[in-house]
């Protein structure tokens, strides 16, 4: 068994050995934040290849990076065409929306406008990285206790009404009698 583990032990690490760092930009306005989340993901083992006030700037770093970290200031209109705009140019990077609070909405809104992930500005230490890491494999991410908030229903209670006469036999003009 010692022999096994040890062969697993070896095997795993030749397998971090050959996949290099994921690279991550990081679009922020305020300097601060930037560094502060740069530090955050170097610290995790990320290669930062760029630290940007915005999606202009960060397209001047001249390397696209696996992934981007988008720290955003309240969820205004501005911000869902940042992400937008990201996202059209850099359609293969992964993108991490960040905030010191967000509304269900707002998180939803950020992941409509192309965000693969989002992490409150308090768990930036312990998920952030992991959040870019998984985004990168594909993953939708949000935190644990917003998940079920985040899924919209897949029936309204109007169209579950609308549905239930439907299947009863109700005709259109019924239903349309009855709401």
């Amino acid at each position: 068994m010692k022999g096994g583990n040890v062969g697993f032990e070896a095997a795993r690490q030749a397998g971090s050995a050959q996949r290099a760092p994921r690279s991550v930009g990081v679009v922020c306005t305020d300097e601060v934040g930037r560094r502060r989340v740069a530090s955050a993901l170097r610290r995790r083992g990320l290669r930062v290849v760029a630290a940007a006030p915005s999606a202009a700037a960060l397209d001047r770093c001249g390397e696209a990076p696996d992934a981007i970290v988008v720290v955003l200031d309240g969820f205004r209109a501005e911000q869902a065409a940042l992400l937008a705009v990201l996202r059209e140019r850099l359609p293969a990077a992964s993108i991490v929306a960040t905030a010191t609070e967000a509304t269900t909405r707002e998180i939803r809104d950020s992941l409509a406008a192309g965000a693969d992930g989002f992490v409150f500005d308090g768990q930036l230490e312990d998920a952030l990285a992991a959040t870019v890491e998984a985004a990168c494999s594909g993953q939708l991410v949000v935190p644990r206790d917003l998940k079920d908030q985040i899924a919209r229903p897949a029936l309204s209670a109007r169209e579950k009404q609308v549905l239930g006469m439907v299947v009863m036999g109700f005709t259109n003009g019924e239903i349309a009698g009855k709401l």
